[in-house]
């Protein structure tokens, strides 16, 4: 039931609800539905939290962190790539040329399209 030390490896069963007997004090339980890991103390389960400064740069693998792990808006202008952003991320519906204009489309797929101005139109340009 609970994951308990055996000399250098861990070694148990997780699940959704913390076991209730067989536990000696210092055993660990991955509670597999919040992904929390407990240990029990004796007589109870104690949450098992991270100190704030035990997590650093210089303890952490190369590339250990990939887009799964970031939440949206966590990333800003700054550190991304000048090649980031292109036509195929924006989900652009058709190729665009020379002259035409970025027009958002809520019929196209990504709602945005290169488009072609009136031969009327003009610019203002403010300074």
């Amino acid at each position: 039931m609970a994951i308990t030390f055996h000399g250098a490896t861990y070694a148990g069963v997780s699940g959704d609800t913390k076991p209730s007997s067989n536990l000696s004090a210092g055993d660990l339980f991955v509670e597999t539905n919040t992904d929390k890991i407990f240990q029990w103390n004796g007589s109870a389960w104690d949450a098992v939290t991270v100190a704030d400064t035990s997590i650093t740069f210089a303890k952490m693998a190369v590339n250990s962190i990939d887009s799964d792990q970031y939440v949206d808006g966590s990333i800003d202008l700054a550190h991304m790539s000048s090649q980031s952003v292109d036509e195929d991320i924006l989900y652009i519906s058709n190729s665009g040329t020379n002259g035409q204009f970025l027009s958002k489309e809520s019929g196209d797929n990504g709602g945005l399209t290169w488009a072609t101005p009136a031969s009327n139109a003009f610019a203002f340009f403010i300074s």
